[in-house]
Formats: structure tokens, sequence, C-alpha cells
């Protein structure tokens, strides 16, 4: 037993070590071209920002705040409270992306994370997570004709947010589960200007500024099991999840570029805050039977109250996601074939942007289907598609159809498990 405790160890430091490499690799591979192109939409605040909890909610449409089980919810802490055995889980995605005028690929990990229970009696789990918060990249090229020239006008992005976290869960009076978090999150934000009038009498203008952005918060999370809370059986698998995310105070480091076609350049640096709003969010989920569930939830945030610093001054408004999901477990049967034994997940999401653009709203919705392929007791792949389409057509805005694939890599060990007598 001892030697098998041994041998067990020594696996998952491997898997952890591959992962932690296969994440740098794979980061590195898709950071060659500084200004890649992508969602003119990702121009305005910080970016994108990057809702994938997990594979598995991504494939419900979900967050995931009600949602429990073996696997680890980079959102609410406390899901992870009934976590049974040790799991590593690492997710990516690729994605499609389609303009009116351009068709553009981009692939990228969204997130490591890392769940041990230390106690199942007691709910204790501690979380690590290396994620993706927020990304942007964008380029756009206009041609001005004017009476008198034609120039060439480039604006360009790139940069994002990253976090990591550390968290832990507790079980009290039976059935509420609660989830603490402490997040620090780091990243940069570069933006490139560039006028080409291609005219010795015309001097091109060209203006880059980076933002380098560091700064914390705190989550917490709630999850009541409303069967073991009411101890009856009426109310089934039921429960009922909150969250709270804190505010983040960015402190924001600007280097301003300027320069010519003659060559004075002028550098300026500046420091200001950035402020990123508290969110807050509430979902509920319902098991019906031993193989069908479905999980709701919504999750709000208070843009209004965003602080810019020396980012980009624009409109904002107060952002909300909502999803609803389902999920069927596989067949119980000791005979079950391939596609029986799969979990087949399905949902659909809305959500608006925090920000306007010509003062319209910005809105998003789609489709998500997936599936998770066991790979022994406690391994799985995790699969995933969604197609959504945001903004429109007309008043001066850009509509957007974007089909994403979705993976996730689940490697489970039974840590801290007393070992029956027999096996001593």
């Amino acid at each position: 037993m001892i030697l098998n405790n041994i041998i067990s160890t020594a696996f998952l430091k491997n898997e952890i070590k591959f992962l932690f490499l296969f994440l740098i690799f794979t980061c590195s591979a898709y950071s060659q071209d500084e200004f890649p192109l992508g969602s003119p939409y990702t121009a305005f605040g910080l970016g994108d920002m990057q809702y994938l909890s997990s594979t598995r909610t991504d494939a419900m449409g979900i967050q995931g705040i009600s949602l429990m089980g073996d696997y680890v919810n980079n959102l609410n802490p406390a899901s992870s409270a009934d976590l049974k055995f040790t799991d590593i889980s690492l997710s990516f995605k690729y994605g499609f992306l389609q303009l009116s005028q351009s068709k553009i690929s981009d692939g990228n990990v969204n997130g490591i994370n890392l769940g041990i229970p230390l106690s199942n009696q007691r709910g204790m789990t501690l979380t690590i997570g290396f994620n993706s918060m927020i990304r942007s990249s964008y380029k756009i090229y206009n041609q001005i004709t004017t009476p008198d020239l034609t120039y060439g006008q480039t604006y360009a992005g790139n940069g994002g947010i990253s976090r990591v976290n550390l968290g832990l869960t507790y079980k009290v009076l039976g059935g509420i589960f609660l989830g603490a978090e402490y997040n620090y999150a780091f990243g940069n934000k570069t933006k490139l200007s560039f006028l080409d009038f291609g005219n010795q009498l015309y001097q091109n203008t060209y203006i880059r500024k980076e933002n380098n952005l560091t700064g914390s918060f705190f989550k917490g999370g709630l999850i009541f099991d409303i069967n073991k809370i009411t101890n009856s059986d009426k109310a089934g698998d039921f429960t009922v999840g909150f969250l709270y995310q804190s505010k983040l105070d960015l402190n924001s480091d600007e280097d301003a570029i300027y320069a010519s076609s003659i060559g004075n350049d002028t550098v300026k640096t500046s420091t200001s805050n950035t402020q990123v709003p508290q969110a807050f969010g509430f979902g509920i989920t319902k098991k019906f039977g031993k193989k069908f569930l479905i999980s709701s939830d919504v999750l709000y945030q208070q843009w209004s109250d965003f602080i810019p610093g020396n980012l980009s001054k624009t409109s904002y408004i107060n952002s909300a996601r909502y999803g609803i999901g389902v999920e069927f477990a596989p067949s119980t049967k000791s005979d079950k074939t391939f596609w029986e034994g799969l979990t087949y997940r399905m949902g659909a999401f809305y959500d608006n942007d925090y920000f306007t653009v010509n003062d319209q709203k910005i809105n998003r919705y789609g489709l998500s289907v997936g599936c998770a392929i066991p790979l022994g007791t406690y391994n799985s792949v995790d699969l995933g598609i969604s197609y959504s389409i945001r903004g429109k057509t007309g008043d001066g805005l850009i509509q957007e159809k974007y089909l994403k694939f979705t993976a996730g890599l689940n490697f489970g060990e039974l840590w801290f498990v007393r070992p029956k007598d027999e096996d001593r």
C-alpha cells in the first residue's frame, strides 16, 4: 500500500509538471503576432470578459454558481466543496470569428485548476488555479480619402488580465457549503495608433501606449443543499447558490511613445488607478432522478461604477449574463456501450456587454452542446461546441458570429483516504 501511494503521488506530480509546461507552451504559441486580428469590440474598456468557468459548465451555457460535483469551478469557490477526489483540470478553446468582411480563427488555454479535498466530512477542499479574466485583441484599418490626399489609419490593441487564485471551502450544518478565495490579478494592455500618409509632404504619426496592470480581489461563495438542510427527500437534489466578487483595484502604469516620420520620439510615463466593479451571482440546480439535471444562473456586475483610469473613456453600463443548461448522466448498467457511458450536455445563454457603441447596447446570445468521455474512474475528457451572435448590422455596429470549440482534461486521484485494514 505504501509503494502504491508513492507511485501514485509521483505520477500526479508528473501530471502537474506536464500541465504547466503545456500551458506555458500553448500561451507562447499564440503570442507570435503582437497585434493579431480579433473582435473590434475588445477595443472598449479592458476587453472581453472570459466567462468560461469550466468546460462542463461552458457546454451547459451556464457559470455553475449552484452546480456541485466532482469538478473544479473557477468562478464560485463553494462549488468545489463536494469534491471526492483530487482533480486537475486543464481547459482550452479554439474559435472561428466571422465579421462582415473577414474571418478570424484563434486558440488559447483558458486556465488550469487544481482541487484537493482535505476532508470530505467537513467539506474542506483546497483550490488553486491560474485563469484568464479578460482578453483584448483587435486590428482595425481604414483608408481615409480627402480632397487633398488619401492616407491609411490603423488602430490595434492586444493584452488582457489573468489571475492566480487560492481558495478553501467548508461545510456547516450538514448542508451549507461556504467558499472563500483570494485572487491576484495581473496583465497588460497595449494600444497602437498609426497614420501613414505615404507622402513626404506630410509626417506619419505613431502613438503606442502600454499599460501594466496589477491588483487583487476576493470572492465568496455560498451553496445551500435544500435536501440536506430540510432532511426531506421531497425536495430531491436541489441546490441554491450565491456569489460575491469584490472590487478589483488595479494599479495602472502607462508608458506612452509618440513618434513621427522625422524621428522625434517622446516618452511619457503616468500612473493611475483602474477599478473593476463588484459582481454578484445567483443560481439554482435541480436533479430529477439519477440521470437528468437542470441548472440556471445569472451573473451581474456593476460596470456603471467602472473607473477606467488612463484607459479609454466611453459609456459603461451594468452587465449581466444569463444561462440555462441540462445534463444527462451516463447509464449505470455494467454492460453499457460507449455511447451509453457518455455524459451529454446542452444549454443556452444571453449577455449584454458592459459598454455601449453609438449609444447602442451590445448583446450576445448563443447555444452550446457537449459531452464528457470517461477515461477510467477518475479521468475524463470534456468537449463542447457553442455558437453565438453578438451585435447587429446597422447603426454603425458590427455583427459577429462566433463558433467555439472547447476541450478539458480532467485528471483525478484519491488523496487523504484512510486505507482499509486489509491493505495495511
